[in-house]
């Protein structure tokens, strides 16, 4: 599954949930173990980090250390997650995604 197909699946099983929750209808949302997610969170980096090849960590480092330190912060949480609500697992996944583009829109205005 690509990046994009990833995310489309993400973005309409949380319009799903949240239509769900304003209506009152149970919402499914499975714990599931690291086993479960964990695989899917290493595809989902990889892809993140290969359309994004410019992406420099160590710029980010020495240019916006909050920045840094927001996502090696998210990164640890991602780590030491363990079974988990799928919809915890997706927000972290989400959070983490918005840091990264942060970082690489930044990078790229400074070096512009």
């Amino acid at each position: 599954m690509s990046y994009l197909a990833l995310a489309k699946k993400i973005e309409k099983d949380i319009r799903r949930r949240d239509t769900g929750l304003e209506t009152g209808v149970e919402i499914d949302d499975p714990i599931v173990s690291p086993e479960q997610w964990f695989p899917s969170f290493r595809y989902f980096h990889h892809n993140v980090i290969r359309e994004s090849p410019d992406f420099d960590y160590a710029w980010v480092c020495q240019n916006r250390p909050e920045l840094y330190g927001a996502i090696k912060g998210k990164e640890n949480q991602i780590d030491a997650l363990g079974a988990a609500q799928l919809s915890q697992v997706m927000a972290l996944l989400r959070e983490w995604r918005e840091l990264i583009l942060t970082a690489e829109f930044e990078r790229q205005q400074f070096t512009r």
